[in-house]
């Protein structure tokens, strides 16, 4: 008899740890699933953010080149002015050389 009053409460103690041992693999399950869904929540953030930081990247890289080449072009057009400005003086010079010879030839010629 009290064997089996003693089998009937070791069932039930084992019917009780197996509905705890169940209760606890869903909480765990439970906590589980929560957390991947925030590590993917977190993981998309990042994911946007390195995107976003990439294309800002980028964005100020096309800045910079186009800096870059309005400042090779304005150096090209420096050197033009430079080479403009030389054939320009040498102009100048040769026109003040034939203007003083043709002012000398006067000169010498109304002497």
């Amino acid at each position: 008899m009290w064997f089996k009053k003693e089998n009937k409460e070791k069932q039930l103690i084992d019917k009780e740890l197996a509905l705890y041992k169940e209760k606890a693999m869903l909480d765990i399950e439970k906590d589980l699933i929560r957390l991947l869904r925030k590590c993917a929540e977190d993981k998309g953030g990042y994911e946007h953010e390195f995107h976003q930081c990439m294309e800002d990247k980028k964005i100020e890289l096309a800045k910079l080149d186009v800096m870059i080449e309005f400042r090779k072009k304005n150096l090209e057009n420096s050197d033009l002015i430079k080479i403009y400005k030389n054939q320009v003086d040498s102009l100048m010079f040769l026109l003040e050389n034939a203007l003083s010879k043709s002012n000398s030839r006067k000169s010498n010629e109304e002497v």
